[in-house]
C-alpha cells in the first residue's frame, strides 16, 4: 500500500483494492505536482480547504466514483451523498463506514463534517477530517489513522496525540497543516508525542510517498 500526503488534509491511498484520493484541494500550488488519477475520492466536507471542483476534476477519470456530504453532492456531478451512520461498499471492493466528524471552529458554532473508516488490504484506515477528540471512537483500533494537527479549527497536536492514544491506533499521519493552518513544527510536536506515548508516527513531505507493508512503514 502506498500512501502520498498531497498537502493540507489532501491524502492519496494506492492498494491493491483501489486508488483512493480523500479531500483533494490543490489550489494554493501554483505547478501541481504528480497526483495519482483515483479510482474513489472521498470528500469529508465543502471547505474550500478540503474540496475544490477545480481540485477534483484534477485527480477524477471517466469511471471514478466520488462520494461526500450533500453540499458536494450538489456541486459536484456524480458524486453521491453520504451521512454518517452509513456503510457502502465502493466499486465492490472497498467497504467503507462514514463516521462522525466535528468541531468547534468559533464560539458558539460547532461544524459538523465527515470521517472515514476503510479496510484496504485488510487494514482499517481512519480519516478523522476535521475534528475533535470523538469520546464515541475510542478503541477503534485503527492500522493507520490520519489525524488533523493545524490547531485552529481542529484539534491542535496535544490534542490529536491524546486521540490517538485513545483511538488506539497503531500508526498516526498528521494532516491539515503547513499551506493553511498550522506548521510544520505542530506535526513534529505531534510526532515526539506519540513516540512518547508507544505510538508509531510518520511526518511526510508533501508529494513523497512511503509503503506500508504487512503493518509496518518503511
Amino acid at each position: 500500500m502506498k500512501i502520498t500526503w498531497l498537502g493540507h488534509s489532501s491524502v492519496a491511498i494506492e492498494a491493491k483494492e483501489a486508488v483512493i484520493v480523500i479531500d483533494p484541494s490543490f489550489e494554493s500550488y501554483m505547478v501541481l505536482p504528480r497526483a495519482p488519477l483515483s479510482d474513489i475520492i472521498l470528500i469529508s466536507h465543502w471547505h474550500a480547504d478540503h474540496a475544490t471542483l477545480d481540485s477534483v476534476n484534477k485527480v477524477r477519470k471517466d469511471d471514478t466514483v466520488i462520494f461526500g456530504p450533500v453540499e458536494a453532492a450538489r456541486e459536484i456531478n456524480g458524486c453521491r451523498g453520504l451521512r454518517v451512520g452509513q456503510k457502502v461498499m465502493l466499486k465492490n471492493t472497498v467497504p467503507l463506514e462514514v463516521v462522525p466528524s466535528r468541531t468547534v471552529i468559533r464560539k458558539g458554532h460547532r461544524e459538523e463534517g465527515l470521517g472515514f473508516v476503510l479496510m484496504l488490504e485488510g487494514k482499517k484506515i481512519y480519516y478523522a477530517g476535521d475534528t475533535e477528540p470523538l469520546a464515541e471512537l475510542a478503541n477503534m483500533q485503527p492500522d493507520i489513522a490520519f489525524l488533523p494537527v493545524g490547531g485552529t479549527t481542529t484539534m491542535g497536536p496535544k490534542e490529536a496525540a491524546r486521540y490517538a492514544k485513545q483511538l488506539g491506533a497503531k500508526l498516526v499521519v498528521p494532516v491539515h497543516y503547513g499551506r493553511i493552518e498550522g506548521t510544520v513544527e505542530n506535526a513534529e510536536l505531534f510526532a515526539e508525542l506519540c513516540t512518547e506515548q508507544g505510538i508509531r508516527s510518520r511526518v511526510l513531505t508533501a508529494f513523497r510517498s512511503f509503503e506500508y507493508v504487512t503493518g509496518n512503514p518503511s
